[in-house]
């Protein structure tokens, strides 16, 4: 059941990552968090 969020985590990160490459909405949070 913990496994759950993780995955739904992951699946934000890449896509905010696909975001990035497309659009570059997410490009800023990642360059803070970096």
């Amino acid at each position: 059941m913990f496994l759950v969020p993780f995955l739904i985590l992951i699946a934000f990160i890449c896509t905010c990552l696909d975001i990035v490459v497309y659009v570059g909405t997410c490009d800023i949070e990642y360059k803070i968090s970096t």
